[in-house]
This record gives C-alpha cells, sequence and structure tokens, in this order.
C-alpha cells in the first residue's frame, strides 16, 4: 500500500477528503456536500450541511499545533468575535467540548486534528491584490495587535513561542540537496537572524501576533469588510515579525508594502525599527520556509522542492551582496 508521501496530488486530496465526514460527526454536522480548497501544509475544505449551513474546515496535515495550542487560537478568534474592527472565522465546539476534532490516519500514521469554523463568504485577494488591501491588511493587522495587547489566553490554553528564526518548527538543515555554499551561508544567516530576535524581544512587549498575515489570508467580504483568515501560525512573538512576514510576499511590489505600513499607521503607530534588523526579519523568513518545505508530505509542494531552492540561492546570494531581500522567482 502507498505512504501519504507516495501518492499524487490528487489522491492525496481524495483521501483526506475521507476523512472529512466522520470529523463532521464530532462536529455534530451532517455533510452534504464537501468542496477541497486547498491541500498544502495543511488541508482546507468547504462543508456544506444537509441544512445548507456552511463551515470550513482546516485539517492539519503538517501542523505539529498540541491541544493546548489549540484551544488557544480559538481563544484569540472568540476575543476578536467580541471586537467590532475585526472580523475572523468563529470556532466550532466538537462534541467532546474542545475546540477540535481528530481522526487517526493510518496512511500517515499519526493523529490529524481537524478545526471548524463558520465559512467567510467573499473572495480572496490571493495573485491579484490590490493598493487598498493591502492597506486593509494593514488595518487589520494593527487591530489584531491591539486586541492582543496585554491579553494570554487563559486556563490550559498557551500559545507557542514564535520568536526566532524557526519559530515552532526546528531546523532541518543540514540537507544533502542543498550544495555546500548555500549550506555555509543559511548557518551564518540563522546566527544574524537569532541574534536579532533575541535582541528585539528584549527591547518589545512580546503578544500574540498572526504570522502569516498576507493577500492570501484574508478575505473581502461582499459587505465591503475585509476578514483575516488562517490564524494556524499565530503564537507569542513581536509586532514587527507581522510586517516582516506581510513584507516578504511584497519585495517585488514595494509600493504594495508601503500600503501595509500606511494602513497601520492609520490605526496605530508602526514599530520603531531599523532597516538591517528588519531585513534580516523578512531573510529568516525565506530560511523558514525552505526548512519547512524539505519534510513537507503533500505532493505538490514536494515537487516544487528543486524549484525553490533554486529560488532560495538566487535570494540568500542578493541578500549577501546587498543586504536586502528581492523576492527572485527567476
Amino acid at each position: 500500500m502507498q505512504t501519504f508521501g507516495e501518492m499524487n496530488q490528487e489522491d492525496q486530496v481524495t483521501y483526506i477528503q475521507s476523512l472529512v465526514p466522520s470529523l463532521a460527526n464530532e462536529f455534530e454536522l451532517d455533510v452534504k456536500e464537501i468542496e477541497n480548497v486547498n491541500l498544502g501544509f495543511n488541508a482546507s475544505f468547504k462543508v456544506t450541511t444537509s441544512s445548507d449551513q456552511v463551515y470550513a474546515f482546516r485539517i492539519n496535515i503538517n501542523s505539529k499545533k498540541h491541544a493546548a495550542e489549540l484551544a488557544a487560537e480559538a481563544a484569540w478568534l472568540q476575543r476578536i468575535e467580541d471586537i467590532d474592527s475585526l472580523q475572523a472565522p468563529v470556532p466550532l465546539k466538537s462534541r467532546s467540548g474542545e475546540y477540535y476534532a481528530a481522526v487517526w490516519s493510518e496512511l500517515l500514521g499519526k493523529e490529524l486534528v481537524c478545526l471548524a469554523y463558520n465559512w467567510i463568504e467573499g473572495t480572496i485577494p490571493g495573485d491579484e491584490p490590490t493598493s487598498e488591501d493591502y492597506r486593509n491588511i494593514g488595518r487589520n493587522m494593527a487591530h489584531l495587535h491591539k486586541s492582543s495587547l496585554d491579553w494570554l489566553p487563559r486556563g490550559n490554553a498557551s500559545m507557542p513561542r514564535l520568536n526566532t528564526t524557526f519559530l515552532t518548527s526546528s531546523s532541518n538543515y543540514p540537507d544533502s540537496r542543498i550544495h555546500p555554499e548555500l549550506a555555509r551561508m543559511i548557518d551564518e544567516l540563522v546566527i544574524e537572524c537569532d541574534k536579532v530576535h533575541e535582541r528585539l524581544s528584549a527591547e518589545t512587549t512580546l503578544q500574540p501576533i498572526h504570522a502569516d498575515l498576507h493577500a492570501s489570508n484574508v478575505v473581502n467580504q461582499p459587505n465591503g469588510i475585509q476578514a483575516v483568515i488562517d490564524f494556524d501560525d499565530c503564537g507569542i512573538g513581536f509586532p514587527l515579525q507581522d510586517f516582516a512576514i506581510s513584507s516578504f510576499y511584497l519585495r517585488n511590489e514595494s509600493s504594495f508594502e508601503e500600503c501595509v505600513f500606511e494602513g497601520y499607521a492609520e490605526v496605530a503607530s508602526v514599530p520603531h525599527f531599523n532597516q538591517q534588523d528588519f531585513e534580516l526579519l523578512i531573510i529568516s523568513r525565506q530560511i523558514l520556509l525552505l526548512s519547512e518545505l524539505l519534510t513537507i508530505e503533500t505532493a505538490e509542494e514536494r515537487e516544487f522542492i528543486p524549484k525553490y531552492l533554486e529560488y532560495t540561492e538566487k535570494r540568500i546570494q542578493h541578500f549577501y551582496d546587498t543586504g536586502v531581500f528581492k523576492l527572485i522567482r527567476d
């Protein structure tokens, strides 16, 4: 029998989707229709019930969040639900009373955790965002930071610490697919990036941050309000990390990067920083994403590894030459 990692993308989707009805039952939902939305780091499905209610299911395939961290994610989303300036998914409780359900996967050899939320109708800007989309992202980022300032989840819920280069992950370096010179540069950069994370953590009040805020993790609703989705990466860090993560995806569109800062400044003061620190925070995102990609289970992501290694080498070399991160794709 094939392992999950040996399957092609289509078969992987079919397999994960076959687990949805039993997971839906744990949320006491009667499934009428299931639509795959995405299969990448995790799997997302649009689930319609027999009463035509619609929900979003996130099944954690590569995410390693444990129960206390899932509870903390739900707690922050519940806090956001009470804030007029923010909109985000509302989590559902399962029949066990937890904000998740789980099912054993023979193919993956582990328990898969599923979180369910109300479905947010609208369009995801994705690859065709506008300047206003990014101003809204900046505004939402500021509102998120205000919502989490002086707030932490209580009881058994706890958020992971994100204030390092690898966030909640472990380094997957060295790797035989990485040539020695690139490996050397990555090792040197990790040391410098960790120094910046450590120093800024000491100078800044740590608080919950989204840690993955970009144009594919927001929804423009028909009422004109932009909602923030995908809180899987959220944890305790410092606000400048959110800026750096958003800027990582925008380094070929400097005007969009400026829009994020402009939108944020309409709501709150932009954190003070020097540009060298900021560039190191951005390059740390590159190092993290390659590390996670090297061990990912999903087929299309695995197929992308050789190309992403090329991108990473060019981006890191450019950083060494200029001290500035650029999102090189050719």
